[in-house]
């Protein structure tokens, strides 16, 4: 039985539909470049109506028609010349999905400037709350640290400098920041009070522990901080929707944790969309890496939550 569909040739290669299922192309060997060569039908293209061996790469980002066997593996595609350069949306369910805010904090932003403070910081709300829009459940986290915390930085032990002879949940020293009771360990004005969202996360609260991902209070991913048990609580969740404070640094790591836990489980096929209106970085080299490292292990990266749908 043959079924026809439309979708999308995404930057991976692969063939997208509109719900978000990912469909392998008939791979034929790769060009120099890296990407891959596929059968495409040249009709579809402007050919003459051969089946031609082409590189994927001037096919990304357009609209296909396909035919996939149900019964059989594989399938074949057209590209449709008209549709060239469409931009499509993230088609999201809202009962299958799960926001997460990381550390959106004000000792993260300009507002606590002696603290450590992300250029573009307290501007991410709106689109943390967009993000919320899309989800059935809403999951949040801080840094809430003591004073008398081992990483922070004096005039002695200068900032990155490493933490010696405190264990091994601590590895650098920082400025103070997001201190228990003082104003930049407030959640940015306009976001939810904690007890409001479905799940919330404190980290950091011991001395010598200042975990940056929100899934383990250590840094050898061990000491859960709950959140991994909600999750699979909520098994049915496929969609993450994830923004905070900092992109090159919490964020960056939480995420890793997140794909890391979800690629052990075989019940597990979700989608990690990171929207870069809702975080920002702190240096532009670091963030530039993060994303990169991220996209390498299929991370979704979007410019608004316009650029996603409810269906």
């Amino acid at each position: 039985m043959q079924v026809q569909e439309i979708g999308f040739i995404n930057k991976d290669g692969k063939v997208e539909t509109d719900d978000g299922r990912l469909f392998l192309l008939p791979v034929r060997g790769t060009t120099e470049n890296g990407y891959s060569e596929v059968l495409i039908d040249a009709k579809a293209v402007g050919g003459g109506g051969v089946v031609a061996r082409q590189s994927i790469e001037p096919y990304i980002g357009m609209k296909c028609l396909f035919a996939r066997n149900t019964e059989k593996y594989g399938f074949n595609f057209a590209i449709i010349k008209e549709n060239i350069m469409e931009k499509t949306k993230h088609l999201i369910n809202r009962e299958y999905t799960m926001s997460i805010d990381i550390d959106s904090q004000k000792g993260f932003t300009p507002v606590c400037q002696n603290e450590l403070p992300v250029e573009g910081g307290d501007l991410i709300v709106d689109e943390l709350n967009k993000n919320a829009e899309f989800a059935k459940l809403r999951v949040g986290s801080k840094d809430l640290h003591p004073a008398n915390a081992v990483w922070i930085a004096t005039d002695e032990m200068p900032v990155f400098s490493p933490v010696e002879g405190h264990g091994e949940n601590v590895d650098i020293h920082w400025p103070a920041h997001c201190l228990s009771g003082t104003v930049g360990a407030e959640l940015l004005d306009g976001l939810p009070a904690p007890e409001e969202y479905n799940f919330f996360v404190w980290k950091g609260m011991e001395p010598n522990l200042h975990p940056y991902g929100i899934f383990y209070h250590d840094l050898g991913n061990i000491l859960s901080t709950g959140l991994i048990e909600y999750l699979m609580a909520n098994i049915e969740i496929d969609t993450f929707i994830i923004g905070g404070l900092a992109l090159d640094y919490c964020v960056y790591e939480s995420v890793r944790q997140l794909k890391m836990f979800l690629d052990m489980c075989e019940e597990y096929d979700c989608r990690i969309i990171v929207n870069l209106e809702a975080t920002a970085g702190v240096a532009p080299d670091t963030t530039a890496k993060a994303i990169e490292d991220l996209e390498k292990m299929g991370v979704i990266f979007i410019n608004g939550a316009d650029e996603l749908e409810l269906i």
